[in-house]
């Protein structure tokens, strides 16, 4: 069952009761089922290409399903918590990071995903 999770920063429900929640701490979406057994941890960060624009989920925030439900759309907020907070004390792994982002992005991710394993 999960206790919590790094940053969450928003939630979307799917047809099937899942919470799908953006860890924007973790730069992942963490899918729980109903009983709060955590289904799956999709996406990743990959780093910002030289123009600025971030490669994969940083600081993802705002879930939101597609009509059909077949994929989640995610902001990019890559924020920088240094600057939200005027103190170099509010530093995290993503914040030399964001300092890079000229872009921000919207990301996709397909609602179809193989569940974790049960260690079997």
């Amino acid at each position: 069952m999960v206790n919590s999770i790094n940053g969450a920063d928003g939630i979307a429900i799917d047809a099937d009761d899942n919470i799908w929640v953006a860890a924007n701490q973790e730069d992942e979406i963490v899918v729980i089922d109903p009983t709060g057994k955590v289904l799956a941890k999709l996406g990743d960060f990959d780093g910002v290409e030289k123009n600025g624009v971030p490669q994969g989920l940083l600081f993802p925030a705002s879930p939101a399903f597609s009509l059909d439900g077949r994929t989640l759309y995610v902001s990019n907020l890559a924020l920088d918590l240094r600057l939200a907070t005027g103190s170099a004390a509010s530093q995290t792994i993503d914040s030399q990071w964001a300092d890079l982002v000229k872009s921000y992005t919207v990301s996709k991710i397909s609602t179809n995903f193989k569940p974790l394993g049960n260690g079997e």
